[in-house]
């Protein structure tokens, strides 16, 4: 008989604050989450699922209606392929790109954010092609129309 070792993964969540007031809306981090998951028959995960909010916390009357994040993932870890399962109402996958050993995943939301107002929750998941035992990071950051960015990175085991 064989035993298996389990291990749950780590994830992080960190919350954001804005780096500066602009003239437009000022776009916070809600949340952002990575996870592992879809787990092959070695127990190893074979994707990543992420999730991120925004909201405006800008001057009343002043609205946010275009968000562009950029997800920064160790290309030594994912694949170039296009994100799946990407939900959300008024969020897109917009592209990949690769540079200096990171993958890039942009996404944008289209909409009208009103001062204190949040987009709906964004849900991606990237194809793992590295799935040994290691520490991952993940940097987002996000820019709103008009307004200012924000940027995070969560760390998490494999």
């Amino acid at each position: 008989m064989r035993a298996a070792a389990w291990s749950a993964p780590v994830v992080a969540s960190v919350a954001l604050a804005p780096h500066a007031a602009a003239s437009g809306g000022t776009i916070v981090s809600q949340f952002y989450d990575v996870s592992p998951s879809a787990y092959n028959s070695a127990g190893r995960p074979t994707a990543l699922v992420g999730s991120m909010s925004f909201g405006n916390t800008g001057t009343p009357n002043v609205t946010i209606s275009t968000i562009t994040v950029t997800v920064t993932l160790p290309a030594s870890r994912v694949s170039g392929a296009s994100p799946t399962n990407v939900t959300g109402a008024g969020w897109a996958y917009t592209s990949t790109s690769s540079g200096g050993g990171t993958r890039l995943f942009v996404f944008t939301w289209t909409g009208s954010l009103p001062a204190y107002g949040s987009t709906s929750q964004l849900n991606f998941t990237v194809a793992l092609n590295n799935t040994s035992p290691g520490t991952v990071s993940s940097t987002a950051t996000a820019s709103a129309s008009g307004g200012n960015s924000v940027s995070t990175t969560v760390t998490w085991s494999i």
